[in-house]
């Protein structure tokens, strides 16, 4: 979605919001941040001080939660929700988030063997945040999933420094691509591992360099074959890809 769309849906919600509220809310404080700072973009930039804030205010998480009706929390943020890795700031805002609003999709996620596997992952040491990682059929049942009238399958990430994008897609031949891209040309050389994880635990694993894309930075691709022929592709999946080492 880009940013003038979710902008223009998440002004639309908050004026709802607005409309049902009195004139100021009653957990609203002087140090509550304003909604232009929970823009996804905007909570990098965050100082040590609105961090704090926010974790120990319920008007702000009230905030948080009103921005992930938009759009859901990274799969990164649910792993470290369910399993309290290190200190998370968002217990109320994602408690709403998944109970009060309801969400299928990260209450799908939350439930599923996936976020296991993510977990497992983050334990040997993958870097989830500077990733690019997502998960397909979050919200489809065995049936709905299984169906042949499914939508050819496209599913896109970046990490959250916007190093590095991947996508994974089912060509109109029916076969499994992988594309891989990075903005900065110092990535040129650099290797990735992209995994395929199912609910069942089946793995696809490959590990590929990066090279020039001319003034675009850099680039990887990789053909898995046709999606029919693999064992779990009536299945949910996480989709990871990630940095070998450091950069140069």
């Amino acid at each position: 979605m880009s940013e003038k769309n979710f902008l223009g849906a998440l002004r639309t919600l908050c004026e709802i919001e607005v409309a049902r509220a009195p004139a100021r809310h009653s957990l609203q404080t002087q140090k509550c941040l304003t909604l232009a700072r929970f823009m996804p973009w905007s909570q990098a930039n965050w100082t040590d001080s609105e961090r704090e804030h926010v974790s120990g205010c319920r008007y702000c998480q009230r905030m948080m939660a009103l921005v992930w009706r938009e759009e859901c929390p990274r799969l990164w943020t649910l792993v470290k929700y369910k399993y309290a890795m290190g200190t998370f700031p968002f217990d109320e805002a994602m408690r709403f988030h998944v109970d009060r609003d309801g969400c299928p999709r990260c209450s799908r996620i939350l439930n599923s063997p996936l976020i296991d596997r993510l977990k497992n992952l983050v334990a040997q040491g993958a870097d989830l945040a500077g990733s690019a990682v997502a998960a397909y059929g979050e919200v489809a049942s065995a049936a709905e999933f299984a169906s042949i009238k499914r939508p050819a399958l496209h599913i896109r990430d970046t990490s959250e420094d916007g190093l590095l994008v991947s996508t994974l897609l089912e060509t109109a031949e029916g076969l499994l691509v992988l594309h891989v891209e990075s903005p900065d040309r110092k990535n040129i050389g650099r290797r990735v591992v992209a995994e395929v994880i199912s609910e069942s635990g089946s793995l696809l694993r490959v590990e590929l360099e990066l090279v020039s894309a001319g003034e675009f930075g850099c680039r990887a691709e990789h053909a898995y074959g046709r999606i029919r022929d693999l064992p779990w592709s009536r299945e949910n999946f996480v989709f990871l890809v990630r940095w070998l080492g450091e950069a140069g």
